[in-house]
């Protein structure tokens, strides 16, 4: 696993760091210990606002098992009167997002996917997509990027994990009085995709494609770390991903999916927690976001809050 983290430049960190984009989260076995205590998760509460905050780092789909959740992260939450996630689940328009998506995905110059990857890769592709409707004239619309994501979410499909029971549907279905709000829209999830340029997309499809033998070893162990609460392990793997020796697209893309999306969303908490308009307020984003040295809980303390991790 670890040694598969260094060579990968995309597919796990972008199926653990955004919402929007299809992701896949294959989880383990819980031990009695779990059983008894509940998942640990990555867990923050922030203090010096105008406001009392929490952080709880997310995995986006995962399975029955992981839950129940610990006692202080419910406690957090029950007490809470804003719910903050990276998108607003509520009030998604499906057929605006769809319209968005299409617009990111598709080529605007003429050109087909074939144009841009190996033959072999295309065929591989229509074998994987064919079956839920995508002809290879469809799939030669799409870029690579978006291509990759269609094999994600395939991947989702055939296995026994699902969405149902990602921590943001949960929190969805425990919600009752909260307020909830996003703190990002539909094209700040979509733009690091679209800085790669076609190098960049097409090794990030390819290693999708790699990946797929081994994405539920990968994930499984991914998820058991989260149910630890093992905080380490996820700064490594953020910590990885920046260091790899890389293109000026490829290093454009880990940016913004990481670094830029983080200060965006750490000013969106900052202006919440100081308004003074909520009581307690609880918030959920990708466990990536939560970790490393330009994360959200290291970018509050620089800015003068106490962060503690619970």
């Amino acid at each position: 696993m670890h040694g598969r983290l260094r060579k990968n430049k995309f597919g796990m960190i972008a199926l653990i760091m955004v919402m929007i984009i299809p992701a896949v989260i294959l989880a383990g076995c819980q031990d009695e210990a779990v059983e008894e205590t509940g998942s640990q998760g990555i867990f923050y509460e922030v203090r010096g606002g105008e406001t009392e905050l929490y952080l709880f780092g997310s995995v986006h789909v995962g399975e029955e098992d992981m839950y129940p959740l610990r006692n202080a992260v419910m406690e957090a939450f029950e007490g809470a009167d804003l719910l903050a996630m990276e998108l607003d689940l509520e009030s998604i328009d499906e057929m605006a997002i769809a319209q968005e998506m299409s617009e990111a995905a598709m080529f605007q110059d003429g050109r087909r996917l074939r144009d841009v990857i190996e033959e072999d890769t295309f065929y591989v592709l229509i074998l994987l997509t064919q079956e839920y409707g995508f002809t290879a004239e469809v799939m030669d619309l799409f870029q690579p990027w978006y291509a990759a994501m269609l094999v994600s979410q395939i991947a989702v499909e055939e296995s026994r994990f699902s969405q149902e029971y990602g921590i943001e549907q949960f929190f969805m279905d425990e919600r009752e009085d909260q307020e909830i709000i996003g703190l990002e829209d539909v094209m700040d999830q979509l733009r690091p995709f679209l800085l790669m340029d076609d190098e960049a997309q097409k090794e990030y499809l390819e290693q999708t494609l790699e990946e797929l033998e081994t994405l539920e070893e990968d994930f499984t162990e991914m998820v058991d770390r989260w149910i630890e609460g093992d905080t380490e392990y996820f700064e490594r793997i953020r910590s990885e991903m920046l260091e790899e020796e890389t293109t000026e697209s490829i290093a454009a893309y880990q940016q913004a999916i990481s670094d830029e999306r983080d200060e965006q969303m750490t000013e969106k908490i900052v202006e919440l927690m100081e308004s003074g308009d909520h009581d307690q307020i609880f918030v959920v984003v990708g466990a990536l976001h939560l970790v490393g040295d330009l994360g959200i809980p290291a970018r509050l303390e620089d800015m003068g809050y106490e962060v503690i991790l619970h």
